[in-house]
């Protein structure tokens, strides 16, 4: 694996800026030495967060990624946590966790470094395997396309309101398909639509460009309404070639407090001749609502209307049981941290065993994202899981790829691999 990642990752991270944050001497030289050979453009290194924050303080540019070891031998100077509460306000882009500390404190970690803000893509366990970190960066490359870094704006300074207006009406966003895979036959069943900004001067961006700033300018009911029309035109058009999938679309809960939002998604997949039920309408658990009697109504009428409904992300809210047992639901979303865990966390296995089977007493479709490998796989279909989703089958991908993709995994025998 080591060799395909080393292949596979080299020019995309060409632009890269990493830190790692290490006090052992031997494992910050290996990984600093791990990330040049896979084309990384600068690394630096930091041997306690003291250290870590002065680069940060002193680097204009920021780094794309920092490597975190959470446990420093040193007690006077600051460990990676502290690192982590206290770089929250720097742009540090994606996260990487190591450590060799036990995995319940490994999972707490991760909670309190999402809570920071910085997307965490992947965690290393002491002694480093460089194959490891390969292939997190290898999957972190193909989930998301990225542009050269020193051309594009930081997401602190980006694009105004009138870029993002400007950017909808000429139609510049797109939807990428990332498959959904029936664990138990393999057969290719839907994909889940994820947004990209298709931008003329800087190419394919990532969601984590403009989807806080179109939230920030209350223009995500408009970039919604735009992803559910080309969701009903990819369905219509993939029917008529023979693929009969169904689009889950992820909608802020905002969006879902509007209750004429039934209507118009109604109107659209008529438009394009499409069954609601080939449409599932994802709401993330962890978004609290301020109105949740509009955000229940708008959820049933889209319930009666034929329209299917997902809680994504379940487990990681403070009511998770509640949501479960209040709206009207049809699927359930097992967050990727749990399955990334599950390989070595009995804790995490238990928790995926318990989401499944409640699931299955409740009526729920189970899906599981974030698979990765074969063995990620195959666990989650031994536990009863109905859906897989992740890099495991493909990376998201164009309308064009996606029904060429699913054409041929049809054709191909059960288990091989199909690229896009």
């Amino acid at each position: 694996m080591m060799d395909g990642a080393a292949v596979a990752t080299p020019g995309r991270l060409r632009n890269h800026r990493a830190l790692v944050l290490e006090d052992n001497e031997f494992q910050r030289e290996t990984i600093a030495a791990t990330l040049l050979s896979l084309g990384v453009g600068h690394v630096s290194q930091a041997s306690n967060g003291r250290d870590a924050l002065d680069l940060i303080e002193d680097d204009a540019r920021g780094y794309d990624l920092v490597l975190c070891d959470l446990h420093m031998a040193d007690s006077t100077k600051m460990d990676g946590i502290e690192f982590l509460r206290a770089a929250r306000k720097h742009r540090i882009g994606s996260l990487i966790l190591m450590s060799g500390i036990e995995e319940d404190l490994f999972a707490s970690a991760e909670m309190l470094a999402s809570g920071h803000g910085a997307p965490l893509i992947g965690r290393l366990h002491k002694p480093i395997d460089p194959r490891q970190l390969c292939a997190i960066l290898q999957c972190a490359c193909a989930a998301a396309p990225r542009t050269d870094a020193g051309a594009r704006p930081s997401i602190q300074s980006a694009w105004s309101r009138t870029d993002l207006r400007m950017a909808l009406k000429r139609e510049q966003f797109i939807p990428f398909f990332q498959p959904k895979v029936d664990l138990t036959t393999g057969q290719v069943i839907g994909a889940e639509v994820l947004a990209r900004w298709q931008h003329p001067d800087l190419g394919i961006l990532p969601p984590s460009e403009f989807i806080p700033l179109m939230e920030k300018h209350h223009l995500i009911d408009g970039l919604t309404d735009q992803l559910m029309q080309c969701a009903g035109a990819a369905v219509s058009a993939w029917s008529r070639a023979g693929l009969d999938v169904s689009l889950a679309l992820n909608a802020s809960p905002t969006t879902l407090q509007d209750v004429s939002i039934p209507n118009r998604w109604r109107s659209i997949a008529a438009e394009h001749h499409v069954d609601p039920g080939k449409l599932m309408i994802e709401v993330t658990e962890t978004a609290v609502a301020n109105d949740f009697h509009s955000l229940l109504e708008t959820l049933t009428r889209l319930r009666m209307h034929g329209f299917g409904v997902s809680l994504d992300d379940f487990g990681t809210g403070y009511s998770s049981l509640r949501q479960l047992s209040e709206l009207p639901l049809t699927e359930v979303k097992i967050d990727r941290a749990f399955v990334m865990r599950a390989p070595t966390s009995s804790r995490a296995v238990l928790i995926i065993d318990t989401i499944i089977q409640l699931s299955k007493k409740l009526g729920l479709t189970t899906v599981a994202e974030g698979i990765e490998t074969s063995e990620m796989a195959d666990f989650l279909r031994t536990a009863g899981c109905d859906i897989g989703q992740g890099l495991h089958y493909a990376a998201p991908m164009t309308a064009d790829a996606f029904c060429n993709w699913g054409a041929q995994r049809d054709r191909a025998p059960r288990g091989a691999t199909v690229l896009p």
